[in-house]
């Protein structure tokens, strides 16, 4: 959940970046770079690897590579075409690899709004990775991939997989991080303080469920999400006492 977070963090900043230099070349071109992604590929290398899928389109890695790349290339661009070339991969993904790292990632997600949105491309997306969880409905990674793919659009779904996902292992600190988010974000647009409290409480028992199996540097990544639940939860003095993971 850590490497998740701190990606997301980074694509917001990447966001903004890019929607401030817009605004500041308004009359022209704009002029500056968006900052390089390690293991950016070139726009050369990516004509070459959608060539390559012609003749070997069971090519994964390549897949990848290309999500990755106009992922981060609409982000300076604002492309609908590389949106649309981002699309077909994410869509043959969900189709062939839903358990995969990447499925489950901001690169591979589709938004029906936003400078890249799509609603007939969220709409495919959704209905591909519903027909995978009900194909694989014991595939905990399965579920949490397709949870977060329709959080910010359908969050009622998507807690309902990660109530799925986690009931599969409750052990699992990344499941269990995913769902106190879902119910974060249910909170946030509740309207009755009572029922913002007793969201903040659930999410603040998961959290520190997670916290007892997150080590090392995932573990900075979930106390202030954590902290905040409390505060909200009116219980500050939580979670202080929760040790981390051996």
């Amino acid at each position: 959940m850590g490497n998740f977070a701190a990606k997301l963090c980074l694509v917001c900043l990447f966001v903004l970046c890019a929607s401030q230099a817009q605004d500041s070349f308004a009359s022209g071109p704009m002029q500056q770079a968006i900052p390089r992604i390690p293991d950016q590929i070139t726009a050369q290398e990516a004509v070459a690897l959608e060539a390559g899928l012609i003749t070997n389109p069971d090519n994964l890695t390549a897949r990848e590579r290309l999500i990755t790349y106009y992922f981060y290339q609409l982000i300076a661009s604002r492309s609908s075409v590389l949106e649309e070339k981002r699309e077909k991969h994410v869509f043959w993904l969900i189709e062939h690899h839903p358990e995969s790292e990447l499925a489950g990632s901001p690169e591979a997600e589709i938004m029906p709004m936003g400078f890249s949105g799509s609603i007939e491309g969220y709409g495919r997306g959704k209905q591909l990775w519903l027909r995978q969880v009900e194909t694989y409905p014991d595939n905990q990674q399965i579920l949490r991939n397709a949870a977060r793919f329709l959080s910010l659009s359908d969050g009622k779904l998507a807690k309902d997989l990660l109530e799925k996902a986690s009931a599969l292992d409750p052990s699992d600190a990344e499941t269990t991080s995913s769902l106190a988010q879902s119910y974060d974000h249910e909170r946030m647009e509740s309207t009755s303080p009572e029922n913002k409290a007793a969201l903040a409480k659930k999410s603040l028992s998961l959290r520190e469920r997670a916290l007892e199996k997150t080590p090392g540097e995932q573990r900075f990544y979930e106390l202030g999400p954590a902290a905040k639940s409390a505060l909200e939860a009116g219980e500050p003095e939580r979670p202080s006492n929760t040790p981390p993971s051996s």
